[in-house]
């Protein structure tokens, strides 16, 4: 394992104030040391979804294209996480329903927003 960042207690809990997540923080931005490494993470999950749920990888795709908030949204989760987009896939592998009866163009009803509870979980809510 590599670390990407170190910090106290105290600077954990001021930089997740700050920035209104839990982190990582800057850990997957260009040029930090997790950056390259979070890349081939993204770029084999996102290889693995397409073979295995093609169905879900088109319809975030088209969602991504077709969809302004669903974009945006999926955007400021990846400037702070790049690994959004597998956690994206993984939410929506758990739980179908919040896709299914929605095609792409037709507005969203939920948000993408990180869970509190857990760093790594993107769990859409409700607006």
């Amino acid at each position: 394992m590599v670390a990407v960042g170190v910090f106290t207690p105290e600077q954990a809990a001021s930089r997740a104030m700050a920035e209104d997540h839990a982190g990582p923080w800057g850990a997957y931005s260009r040029g930090q040391p997790g950056y390259a490494l979070a890349l081939k993470a993204v770029a084999s999950h996102s290889d693995s979804y397409a073979r295995t749920f093609p169905e879900l990888f088109a319809w975030v795709q088209a969602m991504r294209s077709r969809d302004d908030r669903f974009a945006s949204d999926l955007a400021g989760l990846t400037r702070c996480d790049l690994l959004a987009i597998p956690d994206l896939l993984a939410s929506l592998v758990e739980r179908p329903d919040l896709r299914r009866s929605y095609e792409p163009g037709t507005p969203w009803p939920y948000r993408l927003r990180k869970h509190p509870d857990h760093a790594r979980v993107i769990v859409p809510e409700v607006t």
